[in-house]
């Protein structure tokens, strides 16, 4: 986790800007009530939608010193009949600076561990009548500490574990997927070399444990000292491998997948895998590799963007079936997903391009950020093509926050 003092004071249309330019990082933006509350990068000539808050604590020297953060003053200006009911803020924000604006024991735990002080300041703001508790339990050890928050006996090697965890997003599903992760004494042992870990891996890592010995994923992380330098691998390759590793599993007997991917030694084999993995689905049909349980007509999730300006939400399996068939790629194996409520596919026509998009989506069905946008063979989309993705997703982003704002 950053914690950053390049933060501005509350902007008069409620939102928080923090630069880091001159650390080599990005500019952003958490934005007011009216945007959703959410995370916006400065690319060019406006701010982008993303769901890269890169871990970083609002933090500035003049609102420390008083214990006022920027990020309580930014709650503060929230209805308080909207925020009751409003889970869009980044859960570490909201929980983690609670704390740590309250106690220094909690400062000096953030210093050394702080996706253990996540862990407790969720449990402060979901459990009022444990609250008393608190001075207390910032004052055990660690190991202590951890076994009271997972209500079982912990080992020295769960507690390093957390240690070691690099924030590259700080949403609800971050903070489960590390309480899932830190609960599984045998995984938390596979990765005990590993240097640091992502949180945008976790649940990859979760479903495919053997990539603890995959040394192109290693090299990558080993190499990324802070959040947004991890952002390339979150996004493409992290894909790539997620995509691969489903591939293998509809394809191949059990352990197929590790015994072939932990083998290879560069992305480029990878990439050879996973396309050679979908010239023989589409010999197979993929109709006949549907995971159990789903169903040719089965309805996919209610998009969160409704249909306008060229793109088009996908509505069945049936036919994510279909666009995978006319645009030879794997969008089909995010058929679980798409059932889910954590992904939204669309049709795209736009820029004289045909297209397919994937959008992920978060916590009361909120457009996080474009996951995948390509065309047929998993080809690049033009730039224009992407401006007009980028604009049509920022709308909306804006018009569903309105509408949540609204009770719509």
């Amino acid at each position: 986790m950053f914690l950053s003092r390049h933060v501005s004071d509350l902007e008069p249309d409620g939102s928080l800007v923090v630069d880091l330019a001159s650390q080599g990082g990005p500019k952003l933006r958490f934005g007011p009530i009216t945007h959703g509350m959410s995370w916006a990068r400065w690319e060019r000539d406006r701010w982008v939608p993303t769901d890269h808050d890169y871990g970083i604590l609002l933090v500035n020297s003049a609102h420390e010193s008083q214990r006022k953060l920027p990020v309580l003053d930014y709650l503060g200006c929230v209805p308080r009949d909207v925020l009751d009911g409003f889970d869009r803020l980044r859960h570490l924000q909201a929980t983690t600076l609670q704390l740590w604006a309250r106690w220094s024991q909690a400062k000096d735990l953030f210093g050394s561990n702080p996706a253990l002080l996540w862990l407790l300041a969720s449990q402060y703001v979901a459990s009022p009548d444990r609250r008393h508790l608190l001075t207390n339990a910032l004052d055990l050890p660690q190991r202590e500490l951890l076994s009271v928050i997972l209500r079982r006996p912990v080992r020295e090697a769960q507690v390093r574990l957390l240690r070691r965890v690099l924030f590259d997003s700080g949403n609800r599903a971050a903070l489960l997927n590390i309480r899932r992760f830190v609960m599984d004494e045998e995984k938390v042992m596979r990765f005990r070399h590993w240097p640091q870990i992502p949180t945008g891996l976790i649940s990859l890592l979760l479903e495919a444990p053997y990539l603890a010995t995959f040394h192109p994923l290693r090299a990558d992380v080993e190499a990324a000292s802070r959040p947004w330098e991890f952002k390339g691998l979150s996004g493409e390759r992290a894909r790539l491998l997620r995509d691969t590793v489903h591939l293998a599993r509809l394809l191949q007997p059990e352990g197929y997948a590790a015994q072939v991917i932990t083998r290879y030694r560069g992305w480029a084999r990878v990439e050879e895998l996973h396309d050679k993995m979908i010239r023989t689905a589409r010999v197979l049909g993929w109709s006949a590799l549907l995971d159990s349980g789903i169903s040719i007509d089965q309805r996919l999730c209610k998009p969160p963007i409704p249909a306008g300006n060229g793109f088009v939400p996908i509505q069945t399996v049936g036919e994510l079936i279909a666009e995978s068939e006319a645009m030879s790629h794997c969008v089909m194996i995010r058929a679980r997903d798409a059932i889910d409520g954590l992904a939204a596919i669309y049709r795209v026509n736009v820029a004289g391009q045909r297209c397919t998009l994937e959008i992920s989506i978060g916590d009361d069905m909120e457009p996080l950020a474009i996951e995948q946008f390509k065309l047929a063979c998993n080809g690049e989309p033009s730039l224009e093509a992407w401006d007009a993705a980028e604009k049509w997703f920022a709308e909306g982003c804006s018009l569903w926050a309105r509408n949540s704002v609204l009770g719509g």
